[in-house]
């Protein structure tokens, strides 16, 4: 069974973490003998003191140990992305050391003769048909997708319908593309008259609009205010015409009234519901 490689953490933590705790590099017994020689022993008058004193220190590599760890944890991860681009950079470089060796052939070609360069540029054009060919077909795809966008922004709010005649049509003649995107000078300064004058034209309609609502709402509150006062005699005759006809024939001024008001009811209905 071959031995596996160890990998950077595996290396970083036997190297830095495992013989980095204070018990490992300097022993109790080890840290005892450092003491100062004294007649009266400090191991044995102070052993509580001594032992707190090791247990605070070893605290402390502990700390650092840890503080260690994370870092190499970071690191670790750091590494990971520096190789991805260090793998992207690798094959960068190959692509372009191929193409030079590419362009380098091809010289040699050149430079040998006729034939040989025929041969070469009809394999240099049937490649790079392909490329362009690829390239067109995603721009054009590209293209088409961003004016169907646009179309479909302008005509959401109308019914599928757009609001002027700005937007740059299909050819009907037979064309390379599909969609000419760009206008230039004549046709975008033609475009913004008819965008103006549609826009005036827009505006002149609701303005009368808003007027004819206006009238109609005007006369509807009128009518309201004589059915509240009882004014619908006054048209007819004089102030006194009302009392008359109520002297004469109350039952008669009673269906009168009756019927104006609701006529005037079933006009308001009808102006609601055309509204």
């Amino acid at each position: 069974m071959t031995p596996t490689q160890p990998t950077e953490s595996q290396i970083l933590h036997s190297y830095l973490l495992h013989p980095s705790p204070l018990p490992t590099i300097l022993p109790y017994t080890a840290f005892l003998a450092l003491l100062p020689k004294h007649p009266s022993s400090l191991q044995t008058t102070h052993a509580t003191e001594l032992k707190r004193l090791y247990r605070d220190l070893e605290f402390q590599r502990a700390v650092i140990v840890d503080d260690v760890r994370r870092r190499i944890e970071s690191e670790c991860t750091k590494s990971i992305s520096l190789t991805a681009r260090l793998a992207r950079q690798v094959r960068w470089e190959e692509n372009l050391k191929q193409q030079r060796q590419r362009q380098r052939q091809r010289k040699r070609k050149r430079k040998r003769g006729p034939e040989h360069e025929h041969e070469h540029d009809h394999e240099d054009t049937y490649t790079s048909d392909d490329e362009c060919t690829d390239t067109d077909t995603n721009t054009r795809s590209h293209l088409d997708i961003d004016i169907d966008i646009d179309i479909q922004a302008d005509t959401a709010l109308h019914d599928g319908v757009p609001l002027s005649n700005t937007l740059i049509q299909q050819p009907t003649g037979p064309s390379k593309h599909k969609h000419s995107l760009y206008h230039d000078g004549p046709s975008l300064l033609l475009a913004m008259d008819k965008a103006t004058r549609d826009l005036d034209s827009e505006i002149a309609d609701l303005e009368a609009e808003i007027d004819d609502l206006r009238s109609a709402c005007q006369s509807t509150v009128g009518g309201l205010s004589d059915l509240r006062y009882g004014r619908f005699g006054r048209a007819r005759g004089s102030g006194n015409g009302v009392d008359d006809v109520g002297i004469g024939n109350g039952n008669g001024s009673e269906d009168a009234v009756a019927d104006e008001v609701l006529a005037a009811l079933d006009e308001f209905k009808a102006m609601l519901a055309g509204t």
